[in-house]
């Protein structure tokens, strides 16, 4: 990986993959957590087989927010057993930073629990 391709860590997490899955899939515990995601609001599905659109906003301080769009895509429970979402957003709020942006989250199950990868290209 060359330092203009993203950024990408991994970590051990001693919790169940089911636990980690929840907590990162779920729009009200990811809003809780992930600070560029004040609110997170799915959009109606109707068909399974396509991303999940959603909007979203960030709250930047003194009364500002940033909005915008997004859709995500997870496949839950391959062969192996591991699990893999992946992630686009985009903003053309003048207050953004960041104005596109993608990545992907990938939990593969361990005796301890869960390795966590992430990758993200902004």
């Amino acid at each position: 990986m060359t330092a203009t391709s993203g950024l990408y860590i991994e970590i051990d997490i001693q919790v169940d993959i089911d636990l980690v899955w929840r907590l990162t899939q779920d729009p009200a515990s990811h809003q809780r957590w992930d600070l560029r995601f004040s609110e997170i609001e799915y959009l109606p599905r109707p068909n399974p087989n396509e991303p999940q659109r959603f909007l979203y906003q960030t709250r930047i301080g003194f009364g500002l927010a940033v909005a915008g769009t997004g859709e995500s895509m997870g496949q839950r429970d391959s062969p192996e057993g591991d699990r893999t979402s992946s992630l686009r957003f985009a903003s053309d709020d003048w207050k953004s930073l960041i104005t596109t942006g993608s990545g992907y989250w990938r939990y593969l199950p361990n005796p301890r629990g869960v390795r966590f990868l992430t990758w993200y290209d902004y």
